[in-house]
């Protein structure tokens, strides 16, 4: 996989992990900067260390397939959310602050409805409706990341 953004095609697995990989990489190089800077304004500052991860782990239950359904990259997008708001979470210096940090959710996760729901698998609807309550398929942001969600709405 070249990490090719090919909205016409069929989503392969080697291809999303190779975009998950540079997404990671673009976040770790942000994280990394934001805790440099922090430990220069502070000598002893903590920094926090989320466990890294990379596209192959998070496409690992779909690794035997060679392209992905638009539900199936939604759970992986998902599960990608969730590494970023560890990553936020590890940013905020205050532990109350930490504690408190909640996602930003443009609609409430009941009231997100979709014209074909009734075709969305029950096992990734939850993902599906994740995303879509967080303000995906138009994120602000990273463009690798609207590009993805362009494969999960507008494909």
């Amino acid at each position: 996989g070249q990490g090719e953004f090919k909205p016409d095609d069929a989503l392969k697995t080697a291809d999303a992990a190779a975009l998950y990989d540079k997404l990671i990489a673009h976040d770790k190089a942000q994280q990394a900067a934001k805790d440099a800077k922090s430990s220069q304004n502070k000598k002893n500052a903590k920094i926090t260390v989320v466990k890294d991860v990379t596209g192959e782990e998070l496409l690992a239950p779909f690794k035997n397939q060679k392209t992905l359904t638009r539900e199936e990259f939604a759970q992986t997008v998902a599960e990608y959310l969730a590494y970023k708001d560890e990553l936020t979470v590890a940013s905020i210096k205050s532990k109350t602050k930490a504690k408190e940090y909640k996602p930003n959710v443009v609609v409430a996760p009941d009231q997100v409805s979709f014209p074909d729901e009734s075709k969305i698998d029950r096992e990734y609807k939850s993902s599906v409706t994740t995303l879509a309550s967080r303000g995906l398929p138009t994120p602000q942001g990273s463009p690798l990341l609207r590009a993805f969600c362009c494969v999960l709405f507008c494909c």
